[in-house]
């Protein structure tokens, strides 16, 4: 299985025959094209919601290539999108199937869903934009008690075990930045940990790394656009550039 990160939240997974596209916002043509799209037997975009550093509608100009699906979340505009395209649109506990993938959607503290995948015998989570969102230098007391309630009724909800894990570590919140990433690494345990949504502050991903200190959970910090990972659960990640 190869990783490669797109940008901000987007990644791509591949196992050479099936690939899994996650919240690509449209920066990597690259990438993400015609061409590179016909050589898989499927290709599933996954879309947690609508905001513009998650979601580009110019995925759906791929979805008259053989074996193409699309898994939405329900506030996902979809005005680009032909009739009789496989499309599922979902809200948080809904399930569906995509290629050879079992999906579950969850909640998410922000907009749309979170989204659980059951692929190869591999249990990947993509937070979208769950997190605890909170600025401590801004948030009333109430408001930072809130936020917390509301990350946790969400995180309690999710399965263990989680072999791979996608989640926000950014700084624009400023003090306490990662506080969700660690709460969520100390309570799910992912085998692998993979930091996003923190634009062109790489530090932020590379700083979790060497911070965080939760047994049996390794962080695989990828921080340039077409950054490419092997990813054979069970030996050292070593990331690669284009």
């Amino acid at each position: 299985m190869e990783l490669t990160y797109l940008s901000n939240s987007g990644f791509l997974l591949s196992d050479g025959r099936t690939a899994l596209i996650f919240d690509d916002e449209g920066r990597c043509p690259d990438i993400i094209n015609r061409a590179a799209l016909e050589r898989f037997d499927a290709a599933v975009f996954f879309v947690s919601h609508s905001h513009g550093d998650h979601f580009s509608p110019g995925i759906f100009s791929f979805s008259d290539v053989p074996g193409v699906h699309y898994v939405l979340s329900d506030d996902v505009p979809t005005a680009g999108l032909p009739e009789g395209v496989r499309a599922a649109r979902m809200r948080p506990m809904q399930q569906t199937a995509a290629a050879n993938c079992s999906v579950t959607a969850f909640g998410s503290t922000d907009l749309g869903v979170s989204f659980l995948v059951l692929w190869n015998g591999v249990h990947m989570f993509h937070a979208g934009d769950l997190n605890n969102w909170h600025w401590r230098a801004e948030s009333t007391d109430d408001e930072v008690r809130e936020a917390q309630q509301a990350f946790d009724a969400i995180v309690s909800q999710i399965p263990r075990p989680i072999d791979l894990a996608f989640f926000p570590v950014d700084p624009r919140m400023g003090s306490g930045y990662d506080l969700g990433a660690r709460q969520f690494a100390a309570r799910i345990r992912p085998r692998l940990f993979v930091p996003m949504h923190f634009r062109e502050a790489a530090y932020a991903a590379t700083d979790f790394q060497s911070s965080l200190a939760v047994p049996g959970v390794r962080v695989l910090p990828l921080t340039e656009s077409g950054q490419r990972c092997e990813l054979p659960f069970g030996a050292a990640p070593r990331p690669t550039s284009l």
